[in-house]
């Protein structure tokens, strides 16, 4: 986060780069995972309020000499935010380039770089990264996202400050506000003080709103933005949206603007010590009582922010003890760097982690955080300071110049590693990309090809099987990625049976009529309804369905709540729950495909590997030549883990018509384990999905299936009694 150190004509406040250096420490303990520290993320919180406290100062500063200008302003923030900014990214970019990433991920860091050199890159992590994921930990720029949103927030708030003045000049609006536990200075120094503090609570307001509504009213449920197709946000939850968008971080930074408008005190020395002590209490709670599964920013927010505002009221008022320690020269060093240790720090935890092959240790760690303090004095005293300080690039232009340049520069660095994935391939070792082989990008199925009618005059769909115009469509596989992933297995067998068929996949869209998740897939009840419409007006004999079927029910490895089916507008909240909506419309389905005629084949699904991480492997591959070497499940895991949604399964298998499919047979042993490879190859893409190579080994169980689906030939057929 930025230091707004544009203190010129202000009174220097040592205690707010004490706070400064609370809130980065509380970042990088959070990311080192030491100390218990498990809701550092909070110091981001901590550093919005300070900004729109600090910068709101700045500007009553310039309107009150009469001096505030646009250009001044952004001349100051360009300042202030690219030159370190720059050189973290030249070094990140450089370091990706000797390093050999996986794949996907090089990819992925090619478009931050883009993104943030436009200022967007919380908007592209918000269509794709949770900050709390696990796999977070591969994007060495995740941590410019809170920069976009202060950059947003560059642009327009001075434009909101020139709206009010001109407003207030039309109308001569006048808005007194007194309360009795503080006093508001009466003066009205600069005009449109008292309608740009009253827009900015009126706007406040609303993005809180905004924030606990998607964070804590519906985390769970699609975002979307009107006008804007769905497929843009598939990946995107609102809890998502709340944590990433400025129209819901704009509040903490609303905050200090009303702190710094309204020149709010406290009365008594008293309060003011309380007020100092509550708010350190506040964020030191929020640091070691938030975790990963906090739902934040909502209400959560409230704690670590409310405590800023109490600290920088309380020390406005009085001099606090509070305050005192905060000034403290130790502390107040840390801050005064902690612009450049935030950007520092996270990339050198992710190359580092990525350079050994294990994550490092409690001490590794320590011993990085100051490795990332040597570098930050060095960027603060030799990058930051002389560029803020007009040593070097002295002149407005100059600097205008340098801000373009540098980010046209990161902008086509960022293209030049996106169109450079075949160059890093060439670098790959045999062992790693062996990995690659498996991985997800890798394989040819799947897409809206299964999901839309291929020529909608003709009604033709995507085919797999024989695909010859001559052979009628046979049977369709409905399903998730799971039905994805044994398409090429799918296909393989139609093409040795004389059998066509079609695929319908909708990643997590479970194959049942009226159950969904909340929220419900992207595109989930257009595809069902689609399959559904399309066996019965093709009158399909045979019909595949494949999912993961304990996601669906217990929330997977980590139980988790938005997994978890229903059929209604309550969401499920236990696996008893899911798998009670399960029962209740999985077998009321099959009953009714089975009085048409047709015959249910269902595949259970495999076995998931939990500790099965490719990009891991990737990385020893590459770095250190070491084998792949996995940790499998066990049969006895594996089947306990699926048995809440098989025992609903197994219980339709006593049905006429109907044909269970169970993959344990075949990839995992009796009393043993479920393998990872055959043959040499990986079975496996990631933790749940089979690879190609994967999909093929299950042939012998659906070979009995797809026998009954042969032609019988012309010269086997019986004549009927009437001799035709």
């Amino acid at each position: 986060m930025t230091n707004s150190n544009d203190t010129n004509k202000i009174p220097y406040r040592p205690y707010i780069d004490g706070l400064r250096g609370i809130a980065v420490i509380a970042v990088v303990l959070y990311h080192a995972k030491l100390l218990s520290v498990t809701g550092g993320f909070i110091g981001v919180d901590v550093f919005f309020v300070i900004s729109g406290f600090l910068i709101t100062s700045i500007i009553v500063r310039d309107l009150k000499a009469g001096t505030f200008s646009l250009l001044g302003f952004w001349e100051r923030r360009v300042r202030r935010i690219l030159p370190a900014l720059f050189v973290v990214m030249l070094c990140s970019i450089i370091a990706a380039s000797v390093l050999v990433l996986y794949p996907p991920d090089y990819h992925h860091f090619g478009s931050t770089v883009i993104a943030q050199s436009v200022f967007t890159s919380n908007i592209l992590f918000m269509l794709g990264d949770n900050y709390f994921d696990q796999s977070s930990r591969y994007s060495p720029l995740l941590h410019t996202w809170s920069l976009s949103v202060e950059e947003q927030f560059y642009v327009l708030f001075p434009f909101i400050v020139i709206l009010c003045i001109w407003l207030v000049r039309r109308s001569r609006i006048i808005l007194p506000l007194q309360f009795w536990w503080v006093r508001i200075r009466s003066s009205d120094p600069w005009e449109g003080r008292r309608i740009l503090l009253t827009s900015i609570i009126v706007l406040g307001v609303a993005s809180f709103l905004a924030n606990i509504w998607l964070v804590d009213v519906a985390p769970s449920s699609a975002f979307s933005i009107p006008f804007f197709p769905a497929r843009v946000f598939s990946n995107t939850t609102q809890a998502s949206a709340g944590f990433y968008l400025l129209t819901t971080r704009a509040w903490e930074l609303a905050l200090g603007i009303v702190v710094a408008l309204s020149a709010v005190r406290f009365r008594s020395p008293t309060l003011a010590e309380a007020a100092a002590l509550a708010g350190i209490a506040a964020i030191g709670a929020s640091a070691f009582l938030f975790n990963d599964a906090t739902l934040f920013p909502g209400f959560a927010a409230l704690l670590p922010t409310l405590g800023a505002v109490a600290i920088i009221v309380a020390n406005e008022s009085y001099r606090t003890s509070t305050g005192a320690l905060l000034s403290y020269s130790a502390l107040v060093s840390v801050g005064l760097i902690s612009y450049s240790l935030y950007l520092w720090h996270w990339p050198l935890f992710v190359f580092a982690n990525l350079g050994v092959p294990a994550p490092l240790s409690k001490v590794g760690m320590a011993g990085l955080i100051a490795v990332a303090v040597v570098i930050s004095w060095l960027s603060y005293r030799f990058v930051e300071t002389p560029i803020r300080e007009k040593t070097i690039i002295p002149t407005r232009k100059a600097a205008f110049l340098f801000g373009f340049a540098a980010m046209a520069l990161l902008a086509l660095s960022g293209l030049l590693i996106q169109n450079s994935i075949l160059e890093l391939t060439e670098r790959i070792p045999p062992a790693a990309k062996k990995v690659l082989l498996a991985s997800d990008g890798n394989v040819p199925w799947g897409g809206e090809c299964f999901q839309i009618l291929d020529d909608e005059e003709n009604g033709e769909m995507c085919r797999i099987g024989d695909r010859s115009r001559a052979v009628k469509w046979q049977f369709v596989v409905w399903g998730d990625s799971h039905a994805d992933a044994l398409s090429p297995l799918f296909d393989a067998l139609g093409r040795d049976y004389g059998a066509q068929g079609v695929v319908f996949d909708n990643a997590r869209c479970v194959p049942i009529e009226g159950v969904h998740q909340t929220p419900p897939a992207t595109g989930c009840e257009e595809v069902k309804t689609l399959a559904l419409r399309y066996i019965r007006e093709n009158d399909i004999k045979h019909v595949i369905l494949v999912a993961r079927w304990s996601y669906y029910v217990t929330g997977g490895r980590y139980g988790v709540r938005a997994a978890f089916i229903t059929d209604s507008d309550r969401v499920s909240t236990s696996p008893r729950d899911a798998r009670m909506v399960f029962e209740r419309n999985l077998i009321p389905m099959v009953q009714q495909l089975l009085r048409e005629g047709r015959e249910i084949t269902i595949v259970e699904q495999v076995p998931e590997q939990f500790n099965f991480n490719t990009r891991d492997v990737f990385y020893r591959a590459v770095h250190f030549g070491q084998g792949v070497q996995f940790q499998r499940i066990s049969t006895k895991d594996h089947q306990a883990y699926q048995a809440l949604s098989n025992s609903v399964i197994d219980d339709l298998a006593t049905l006429p018509g109907v044909h269970v499919i169970d993959p344990t047979a075949i990839l995992c042993k009796k009393g043993g384990f479920c393998g990872l490879e055959s043959a040499g190859k990986f079975i496996y893409r990631d933790e749940d999905h089979l690879s190609t190579a994967g999909a093929m080994t299950l042939k012998p169980l659906l070979v009995p299936i797809f026998e009954n689906m042969r032609p019988a030939p012309a010269s086997f057929l019986k004549p009927t009694p009437d001799g035709s």
